[in-house]
């Protein structure tokens, strides 16, 4: 079982009370969108910053698209080549550093890597003998990811920075799992069961190398997307009800707590990140309409975010009391990225770089990353800096 890399290209509590964001106005603090560029090629995106270095994928002069990593003290962007192939892109990043995954020679088969920025080294880390593998992201010396099997099947995969270890998670007894994210030494991901039918959202110790099931709100289906500290949110199925409901689990007391939806005929809802007691996800509309939400735990409140004058928004990431995602404009043929400042809920339009849409990929350190439209039409890799 090969796994595409296309994929790397995202109880009902009682008493849950539904705000509704204000119309845009400023946020207390002021972003600026800088343009990255690229390796000399058109296109590029961000994917990931340790607050010192962005790393993401550029094309080249040549026609490749390469792995880059970029200076933000020097705004230099560096070429972090291939493993042989003629693609690379870099998905996470911490300190010296890089992950991702690259093509070997022959374009046949991609393999995870992990580029030391202080020697200029990209080491192979291989695979768990079948051919393909990848790092997706990273915390502290901990890199995850997944790797196909000799067997033909697919681990969740972890790889330690400091010693060079590669760690086969395995799986809840399906043949398919991967890890989403990273937190001290638990691991988040998402595994099939046995018989490949029902898929569970998971926990994986990495001091004592074991596998926890966190289970469903009483469906079949669930999947572990975030971690920080000892609280796992994601997605479930609820049992004899169609769609989805986020959840935030908590690994201490080993129970899931169903976060709702917005109401209002909203009949699903997804949880993407979380940062301290405020989760952040989308709820969904039968009209294809989506909305970007947060959700305290600590109030019991879900917060609209609103949009930016079109019908749909999607939250993305948040970093302490701020949120940004990508919102429709009016007419919904394009969309910009925002910033939601929790503490005044207010909505803020950060714009493009010329261009018609940018969407973000992530919010770490307080820089936003991602890519977004030129005047020209081309994707650049982009950042927005208070």
């Amino acid at each position: 079982m090969r796994f595409s890399r296309s994929i790397f290209a995202t109880p009902i509590l009682v008493g849950v009370t539904m705000l509704s964001a204000t119309l845009p106005a400023q946020a207390s603090v002021h972003y600026t969108i800088k343009d990255l560029g690229t390796l000399g090629g058109v296109d590029s995106s961000a994917t990931a910053t340790d607050g010192q270095t962005v790393v993401g994928g550029a094309s080249t002069a040549g026609g490749a698209f390469h792995a880059f990593a970029y200076n933000l003290a020097n705004g230099i962007m560096s070429d972090l080549g291939t493993l042989g192939g003629t693609f690379s892109r870099a998905l996470g990043v911490s300190g010296n550093f890089v992950i991702g995954y690259s093509d070997i020679p022959g374009d046949g088969a991609f393999h995870a890597f992990v580029d030391n920025l202080s020697t200029h080294q990209m080491t192979d880390v291989g695979t768990f003998g079948g051919p393909d593998s990848v790092l997706q992201a990273i915390g502290g010396h901990i890199a995850i990811g997944l790797s196909d099997t000799a067997a033909g099947t697919v681990h969740a995969l972890a790889y330690d920075l400091d010693t060079g270890r590669t760690i086969d998670v395995g799986t809840l007894g399906g043949t398919f799992s991967f890890a989403n994210a990273v937190s001290g030494d638990l691991i988040a991901g998402t595994s099939d069961l046995p018989g490949d039918i029902q898929r569970h959202a998971f926990v994986y110790n990495l001091d004592t190398a074991a596998i926890t099931d966190l289970g469903t709100l009483g469906g079949t289906q669930s999947e572990g997307d975030a971690i920080d500290g000892r609280f796992v949110v994601g997605t479930s199925t609820r049992a004899a009800v169609n769609g989805t409901h986020a959840y935030v689990y908590n690994v201490d007391t080993a129970t899931m707590t169903d976060l709702g939806t917005l109401g209002g005929g909203s009949t699903d809802s997804t949880a993407t990140a979380l940062s301290g007691k405020t989760v952040i996800g989308v709820a969904s509309f039968p009209n294809a309409v989506s909305r970007a939400v947060a959700y305290s735990l600590n109030r019991h409140t879900i917060t609209d975010l609103g949009t930016l004058g079109g019908s749909s928004s999607v939250a993305v990431g948040i970093d302490k009391h701020l949120v940004t995602g990508f919102a429709n404009l009016p007419g919904d043929a394009s969309a910009h990225t925002f910033l939601y400042d929790l503490s005044t809920n207010t909505l803020t339009d950060l714009g493009t770089l010329g261009g018609t849409t940018s969407i973000p990929a992530g919010f770490t350190n307080g820089i936003i990353f991602g890519w977004a439209f030129t005047s020209g039409g081309n994707q650049h890799a982009a950042i927005w800096l208070p």
